[in-house]
């Protein structure tokens, strides 16, 4: 299998906005992922399909018990089995979009 190349990163604004054609694009195409960037580059992301996920998490418990050492994808996040994680990032970004509201009520 050739390796594979990333895509220039999209800002993280830009992710934020097009959060619903991003999981589309990830869940249609096997093995496609989306960097998501950020002003700190420790902080980027990758978003991916459920399948390369397990995937990821299968080879980390492998490398884990090779290694002895602990090891966790930074940033994972845990939906719960038959949560559509859709809805559910819908759901915090316009609860994030509430708490900023707020905070900008406030100023």
């Amino acid at each position: 299998m050739p390796p594979r190349t990333l895509a220039p990163p999209i800002p993280i604004s830009e992710a934020r906005a097009r959060i619903s054609e991003l999981v589309e694009q990830v869940t249609a195409q096997p093995g496609c992922s989306v960097l998501i960037g950020h002003h700190d580059p420790e902080r980027a992301a990758v978003l991916v399909d459920a399948l390369h996920y397990e995937m990821l998490l299968a080879k980390a418990a492998v490398a884990d018990h090779q290694s002895g050492q602990a090891f966790r994808l930074a940033g994972s996040i845990p939906v719960e089995q038959g949560k559509d994680p859709v809805a559910w990032i819908e759901a915090q970004r316009t609860r994030q979009s509430e708490l900023a509201a707020e905070k900008r009520a406030k100023l």
